[in-house]
């Protein structure tokens, strides 16, 4: 029993860092979640910055990228914390220090179906889903654009989604 308690508690670091990014962020969601355990990651590989020697890239605009900006001292106006809009839940740490880095993403089998913790995610997933789907009400992000391979490659070498971006107002590339 002192066993099974111990695998399914939750790191109080984890707890003390998800408070304070909710503080920051509003509210509790998965995203925040996501960020808060890729700060977590990055910060053991180096230390939060005083000033901008850490250096975040996010792949997204997600909620995540809150977590990822309290937790870490990255920010905006001070010029490490890099936002590249690939819509991919990929986050990039370096130390410009140290010269070390450290590039987190979420599998993409996470919830795959094919075994029984994957189910389980997937379940989990569907519920979070519907109450955050009831609490945002009719809020529906407007898709700007429709890639003709939108959804359907990933990288061979990470496994991660490709996505497409306009270059010089006429050039589409996926990467």
């Amino acid at each position: 029993m002192a066993n099974e308690n111990k695998k399914n508690s939750i790191d109080p670091k984890i707890l003390e860092m998800m408070k304070t990014a909710e503080e920051f962020h509003g509210h509790s969601c998965p995203g925040l979640a996501i960020g808060v355990i890729a700060s977590k990651i990055a910060l053991e590989t180096a230390k939060r910055a005083a000033d901008e020697e850490l250096v975040a890239i996010v792949e997204n605009d997600a909620c995540g990228v809150d977590g990822i900006q309290v937790l870490t001292g990255c920010t905006y106006g001070k010029g490490n914390l890099i936002h590249l809009d690939y819509g991919k839940s990929v986050y990039t740490f370096y130390n410009r220090n140290t010269h070390r880095a450290v590039r987190l993403s979420l599998k993409p089998d996470l919830f795959s179906v094919d075994s029984e913790q994957g189910k389980h995610r997937k379940e989990l997933f569907d519920k979070v889903q519907e109450v955050m789907a009831e609490k945002a009400g009719k809020r529906i992000r407007k898709q700007i654009h429709h890639w003709a391979f939108q959804g359907m490659l990933t990288c061979g070498h990470c496994g991660c989604a490709l996505t497409a971006e306009i270059q010089k107002e006429r050039y589409i590339y996926y990467h």
